[in-house]
């Protein structure tokens, strides 16, 4: 089936959108951990006021880079180009991360990981997990879950496979759910396993670890694909795959919050993808989403290393909070537009003639 190119005008809106959607996931994802007594195990003090909720906004990640990683991979030539584009979009801001995070210890001994010289430099390859090397940063583990959807694109992409990107993810999301009703989905969800399903854990642990956000990307990918062509019966079956599975392990954790909230983030990322939501482009939000990936990897460095001295001393936490929001704005607007931007305009691939 040949489908008609979108138009630019209409990428642009629904890209618009999408960014509107990043700043607001990195917002909660922040709001989460400032709202919190604790941030990467140090102290900042209780709040009248929390977002527990708010760590929810990484599933929303998950899902926007389902769609957007999908259209990255139609529009370009090869896996290497794939690998570049992505690449210049990741490490600009996450090396810009770990050399913040060594100066906080420098000046505090925080994060001790960073005085481990092997686990610093592993860090800095973003491929620390897979060698069982320790995050530097806590936030750093959605990277790894990324690497590896990434991988799969890639491995498509060499196969000229990309049409059959929901039928793979339908089947390990499949996969996944069906191991969790085989063990129970409580103790699946709780780590009380069934002796076989441990012994797995133990010799996968990547595999189990990459396949509980699958359902996420899958949702992204579906939705890509819809605004191309329309739905097909395979979007429809793996849809549902995914809406079975993220229901069954909702259930196990926070059953009616946590259903509402991923249930509205869904709701949210459909009227911007397929007909348009006006309050997703206000420039504000877009502007977050901007600099969301900057926003996501150093606003733990600072609520760490300014609150929890700020909390010591005595400050009041809307104070404190206000102030770590802030500084983190600032911070992620100096690495998106000084480090990220230059890095994807020397690295993007020369256009075609005549394009």
């Amino acid at each position: 089936m040949i489908v008609a190119p979108i138009a630019e005008r209409e990428v642009s809106r629904r890209l618009l959108e999408l960014d509107g959607l990043r700043g607001l996931a990195a917002m909660l994802v922040l709001l989460y951990h400032y709202t919190s007594p604790l941030i990467e195990g140090r102290r900042i003090g209780e709040s009248s006021w929390r977002v527990g909720w708010g760590g929810l906004g990484v599933q929303l990640f998950f899902m926007i880079s389902g769609y957007v990683i999908l259209m990255t991979a139609e529009r370009v030539r090869s896996p290497r180009q794939f690998a570049i584009a992505r690449a210049s979009r990741l490490y600009p801001a996450y090396w810009a991360a770990c050399l913040l995070a060594g100066s906080a210890y420098a000046v505090s001994g925080w994060p001790p990981q960073v005085g481990k010289l092997g686990t610093f430099a592993a860090n800095l390859t973003m491929m620390q997990a897979f060698g069982g090397v320790e995050h530097l940063l806590s936030v750093f583990w959605t990277l790894h879950v990324e690497l590896s959807f990434y991988l799969l694109v890639a491995v498509l992409l060499l196969l000229r496979g990309l049409r059959f990107m929901p039928h793979v993810l339908a089947v390990l999301v499949g996969a996944w759910l069906l191991t969790a009703r085989a063990a129970g989905v409580n103790e699946f969800a709780f780590g009380a396993s069934p002796p076989w399903l441990s012994s797995a854990r133990m010799w996968f642990p990547l595999l189990f670890h990459h396949l509980h956000p699958m359902p996420f990307f899958l949702i992204g990918v579906v939705l890509y694909r819809v605004s191309r062509a329309g739905m097909q019966s395979v979007d429809v079956a793996a849809l549902l795959v995914a809406l079975a599975d993220i229901g069954l392990h909702t259930r196990a954790h926070r059953p009616h919050l946590e259903a509402a909230i991923l249930g509205l983030m869904i709701v949210m990322m459909i009227v911007a993808t397929q007909s348009g939501a006006r309050p997703l482009r206000l420039p504000a939000l877009v502007f977050l989403g901007e600099i969301s990936y900057a926003i996501y990897l150093m606003h733990v460095i600072v609520g760490a290393q300014m609150m929890a001295p700020m909390a010591a001393a005595g400050w009041d936490r809307n104070i404190s909070i206000a102030i770590g929001i802030l500084v983190t704005i600032a911070l992620a607007t100096m690495s998106t537009f000084g480090l990220e931007r230059p890095v994807v305009w020397l690295l993007r691939p020369p256009r075609p003639v005549g394009s």
